[in-house]
């Protein structure tokens, strides 16, 4: 078996196409051009995005290392970030020497701020907030638009605004603002066509009035215009949907918690309206009423649906929403559980499903425009062996023994007709040790290794059938023992020695703070192909 492990060789990437114009912005950079050419001639300081913005053209990526980016203060209020380029690129998390987006590492670590507060003077108090920017990052007529790992925080009214543009916004935070985190106006806001804009594993919290206002008409076609999102604290609504958009609106395995006023304002449509569901979500502690349709209509055609929901303890009694599933305050199938049966612990936030809670594996499989996966990105579908019933849970979170957060790279099918999985246990924590890593739906009676790496990639796997989705240097589990056999069921296992993950030349100790990513790689044979190898999913695990 020993000869065949030189077959691992092709784990390699397949050059993709060259990037479009990219411009390079560092807050603490002192040296260099000032032109944003490359990260020694970045633009610089906290004006350097600013400088960054008005030389983009169609197409360009903004690169940005992390730190602090103000509004201009020599103009006074209003003056902050504006967008009007076309098909422009907004990445934030960089360290400042990545000459590939692959090589960006924990992007969570190094935050980029947009910040409205232009003179410096917050003191958290509403008072200091009257002198900051009218509009923290404003996106004008700028049609795909796009912006990852980006905060936007201390805004006099209003923290992100996007109007008459299709924004795709993820893995960003709209916080500390005197009016909504953020606000999404006009026609083509969610449209369908291109990559559609949307909302993808974002916070809204603590804002003046709403975590995210959307006013407008979408387009045309289904789409999930908001998915893993968390609106928290803040003083009206976690999510207010208004106008009269034309398309089907998803809410997905999002949370609304501790509101002043709903959770959710959804529009109760009408006749050749729009279909608003919510899908999974859980909506608890909120001031008024947990979902709140409004509106008025002779005939409704459509009435806001809320499949596989978790709603509890809001301030008053929900209005004319459809439910299907899901766990609801007050139903029947809530009748004699408290708040310390249903959740790990309401008290402190903890809004996850207690042991034994009646929310577990009640609901079937909803739809979704990526792999099933819950608020925090972990597996959307466990089933719980001690409950009878379905294999999803109700609400935002999944209850599951898996650690880590999946998706972000989707492989191929191997010959059982599925693509291989993997799956983490143990614990995050570096002092534990603990962490075991399994890979199923693999085809029997073949061989294979786990591989490790520290980035996120997704390029065809040369000389193989699967999706290589680690980047960088990739380590290979093939020590004496680490080569495994999928054996009659399809799986194999590896208890992981985090002290000792492997890289291309050494041996290195996982640290706190770190992002590491595993798949597994196996051997495959599929008739009238013959003999090939292929690649479970990814898993991605942030050491604490």
């Amino acid at each position: 078996m020993l000869r065949h492990i030189s077959l691992l060789a092709p784990l390699a990437l397949v050059a993709g196409p060259a990037l479009a114009q990219t411009v390079h912005v560092r807050a603490d950079l002192t040296t260099g051009a000032n032109n944003g050419s490359t990260w020694a001639d970045a633009f610089q300081g906290e004006d350097g995005l600013r400088a960054a913005l008005a030389v983009a053209t169609p197409g360009t990526e903004i690169w940005v290392a992390g730190g602090t980016y103000r509004a201009e203060p020599a103009a006074g209020p209003g003056l902050g970030f504006t967008v009007t380029t076309q098909s422009l690129t907004l990445r934030g998390g960089f360290v400042g020497t990545e000459t590939s987006i692959f090589e960006r590492t924990d992007p969570e670590r190094r935050p980029v701020v947009l910040s409205g507060d232009a003179f410096g003077n917050d003191d958290g108090t509403a008072a200091t907030l009257g002198d900051n920017a009218l509009a923290v990052l404003r996106v004008l007529n700028a049609g795909r638009f796009t912006m990852e790992y980006v905060q936007v925080t201390d805004s006099a009214n209003v923290g992100f605004l996007a109007e008459d543009s299709n924004a795709r916004v993820s893995n960003c935070a709209f916080a500390g603002c005197l009016g909504s985190g953020g606000t999404v106006l006009g026609v083509g806001a969610f449209s369908t066509s291109g990559p559609g804009g949307r909302f993808d594993d974002c916070r809204f919290e603590d804002n003046g009035v709403d975590g995210l206002f959307f006013r407008g008409s979408p387009g045309t076609g289904e789409q999930v215009a908001i998915q893993r999102c968390v609106f928290r604290d803040n003083g009206r609504h976690g999510l207010s949907i208004g106008g009269d958009p034309s398309s089907v609106f998803q809410v997905q395995n999002s949370v609304f918690h501790r509101n002043g006023g709903s959770g959710v304002v959804l529009p109760l449509y009408i006749e050749g309206g729009t279909d608003v569901d919510l899908f999974q979500c859980t909506i608890a502690e909120n001031d008024g009423v947990g979902i709140l349709s409004t509106g008025s209509c002779g005939f409704c055609i459509f009435i806001p649906r809320c499949v596989g929901c978790l709603e509890w303890d809001n301030g008053t009694a929900t209005s004319a929403i459809k439910y299907v599933g899901g766990l609801v305050e007050g139903s029947a199938a809530a009748a004699g559980f408290t708040a310390a049966d249903v959740f790990e612990d309401l008290a402190s936030g903890d809004l996850r499903p207690a042991v034994g809670s009646p929310a577990i594996d009640t609901d079937m499989i909803v739809p979704s425009a990526e792999p099933l996966l819950d608020v925090t990105r972990g597996r959307r579908t466990y089933d719980d062996p001690a409950v009878s019933g379905f294999d999803t849970d109700a609400g935002a979170y999944e209850r599951t023994p898996f650690i880590g957060a999946y998706g972000g790279c989707t492989t191929t099918a191997n010959s059982t007709g599925v693509p291989g999985r993997i799956d983490a246990t143990g614990s995050l924590a570096a002092a534990d040790n603990d962490l075991a890593l399994t890979a199923s739906d693999l085809p029997p009676q073949q061989f294979g290794i786990f591989v490790a790496g520290r980035r996120l990639d997704s390029a065809p796997l040369a000389g193989g059938s699967g999706t290589l989705c680690l980047g960088g240097g990739i380590g290979r589990f093939n020590a004496p023992g680490q080569i495994l056999s999928s054996g009659p069921g399809g799986t194999f296992s590896l208890d992981v020695d985090l002290t000792q993950l492997p890289q291309p030349s050494a041996f290195v100790a996982a640290q706190p703070g770190e992002t590491w990513l595993f798949q597994a790689w196996h051997r495959d044979f599929v008739p009238g192909v013959g003999s090939t190898n292929n690649l479970t999913d990814v898993v991605t695990l942030r050491i604490r």
